[in-house]
């Protein structure tokens, strides 16, 4: 099968690294495509961020649109999606079905569109365009949608009761260490208070939508409270201006690293992965923490309460930080079982790319 996927990038963020897991899974048996949307020679460090992790097998393509968004657009990507030819266009990420609607509208007959929701419905999927493109497109027949937790699934089934779609549990790629594992167990050994130092891991970008503010304010008061703790804290974007005041809050035994490729080696060696999000869909991180058998702490947000069992980890009652606190002392000073049940649970996952493009494959040829 000819498969094309859509995205707007490949920075570092959750919906870039699925889309590079899952092209470089379906390569084994397919033709695919990755097509990015943005000009990756513009801020070549970030766009391309996962680029470095294609397979060989995938071929990739960069339209080399601009910022913004320009009617002119249409045509470029109904071209080049013309062009390529494939029997499946799979989009991921918010934004790209405006991009693709000409080619959807022209091409939707003989081509088969999905689109993967990658966050909490009511937060972006709900838009005037998303309900004109499931009344001139969706409801035809002519694109699909993928869900990526029941709790995703059934709100797009209460919202878009026409459209064909189909639950898609997201998949990680096996979480294995890198040649930097033993450089890395070295940076946390110093970064420790002593051995018994126990390590809490946030991998996100710096944006209002994760609420690190709530995760630093509540990882301050364990602290305070003399937790043997450090909180690691990765991801792009914190030399902004919100990032600054993260920094600014953030007292002892947090450490801001920046972003790494080998997050693997990270996971391996935490005690616990914590997410502090107002919203999600279903966060790639949290897989990652769950394929690494680490245990976990989050809000409850959506695809995080259908990942954290009450074994495998904590979801905070609510967002408050009482809640919040509440949850990283619970784990910890049970992490013995936690982690037991973490290990125990990350066999049995669901949750691996192997088993997510298996998922896709069948809704593809439906």
């Amino acid at each position: 099968m000819k498969i094309l996927q859509i995205n707007i990038s490949l920075a570092s963020g959750g919906a870039e690294r699925f889309v590079v897991d899952l092209s470089n899974e379906l390569s084994k048996n397919n033709d695919v495509t990755l097509l990015t949307l943005k000009d990756d020679s513009v801020d070549s460090k970030n766009r391309n961020f996962y680029k470095c992790d294609l397979s060989p097998r995938v071929k990739y393509l960069n339209l080399g649109l601009g910022d913004g968004f320009h009617a002119t657009y249409l045509w470029k990507v109904y071209r080049a999606i013309k062009k390529i030819n494939p029997d499946v266009i799979h989009m991921n990420g918010q934004g790209i079905p405006k991009y693709c609607y000409l080619a959807c509208l022209l091409l939707g007959k003989r081509m088969t569109f999905i689109q993967t929701i990658h966050s909490d419905l009511y937060n972006g999927y709900t838009t005037w365009f998303y309900h004109f493109a499931y009344k001139t497109l969706a409801s035809k027949g002519l694109l699909r949608w993928a869900a990526l937790s029941d709790t995703n699934y059934n709100q797009l089934k209460k919202e878009y009761p026409k459209a064909q779609s189909r639950c898609i549990y997201n998949g990680r790629a096996p979480i294995t260490p890198t040649a930097k594992f033993d450089e890395v167990g070295e940076e946390i050994a110093r970064l420790k208070d002593d051995a018994n130092t126990k390590v809490i891991l946030h991998v996100a970008r710096c944006n209002p939508q994760k609420n690190q503010e709530l995760l630093i304010n509540s990882f301050n008061t364990l602290r305070q409270e003399g937790v043997n703790a450090i909180l690691l804290i990765i991801g792009a974007f914190f030399d902004s201006e919100l990032g600054k005041h993260l920094q600014s809050i953030a007292g002892e035994g947090i450490h801001f690293l920046g972003t790494r490729h080998n997050i693997s080696d990270y996971m391996l060696q935490s005690d616990v992965f914590v997410l502090s999000s107002n919203f999600e869909g279903m966060p790639i991180t949290l897989l990652e923490a769950m394929l690494s058998g680490t245990p976990m702490v989050s809000t409850p947000v959506t695809g995080a309460v259908d990942v954290i069992n009450g074994k495998n980890g904590v979801l905070s009652k609510d967002f408050t930080e009482e809640s919040y606190t509440a949850a990283l002392k619970k784990i910890l000073y049970n992490h013995q079982s936690y982690k037991e049940a973490a290990m125990a649970g990350k066999e049995a996952s669901p949750y691996t790319i192997k088993h997510c493009a298996e998922q896709y494959m069948k809704f593809y040829k439906e």
